[in-house]
């Protein structure tokens, strides 16, 4: 085999197969927001779909860390019951800012899909000693991991934690 010294007509070929008409990532014009723009055809709507999508997995391992190994079908059961202790007993919802203040770790992607199957927004945020208000200036509270998750349900405990202002309607804790 051949490997031709300039790689550009290949790729171009490669990604006209996967992008054109009838291909797996086809791009077609659509409507996003009011203006019209390049869009795959066959895409989500929205993130949250995902996490639904991501069910078909079943027991696969979706996270592995040194302490922990978590399939996509735990992950999906855990994410939709946070998004459930969200929405029942702290009313976060379609268009909430969610600001989630943690480590890298297995509990932060699981508040991150939480809040997507909502349809919250997760902002940014940093660890820090600022304090977080509300556009009101009210202290806005954080809601700590262990709460939420041993009583999904019903979480009980609030427990108050501040950041540099991003004017997150809702804070998530990881301690």
């Amino acid at each position: 085999m051949t490997v031709p010294s300039d790689p550009r007509p290949y790729l171009n070929q490669l990604i006209s197969r996967l992008t054109g008409r009838g291909g797996d990532f086809e791009i077609t014009m659509g409507d996003v927001l009011g203006s019209e723009m390049p869009v795959m055809k066959n895409r989500d709507r929205a993130v949250a779909d995902l996490l639904s999508q991501s069910l078909v997995w079943g027991d696969r391992e979706y996270l592995v860390t040194w302490e922990r190994r978590i399939s996509f079908a735990e992950h999906a059961r855990e994410a939709y019951a946070l998004a459930a202790a969200l929405r029942e007993r702290y009313g976060v919802g379609v268009g909430d800012r969610v600001a989630i203040l943690s480590a890298n770790r297995l509990e932060w992607v699981t508040a991150f899909w939480a809040t997507q199957a909502l349809g919250a927004i997760t902002v940014g945020s940093m660890r820090g000693g600022c304090n977080l208000r509300s556009n009101s200036g009210s202290s806005i509270p954080a809601l700590g991991w262990s709460s939420l998750m041993s009583h999904a349900q019903t979480p009980s405990s609030v427990s108050t934690r501040t950041t540099r202002s991003c004017s997150p309607s809702k804070v998530i804790f990881l301690a």
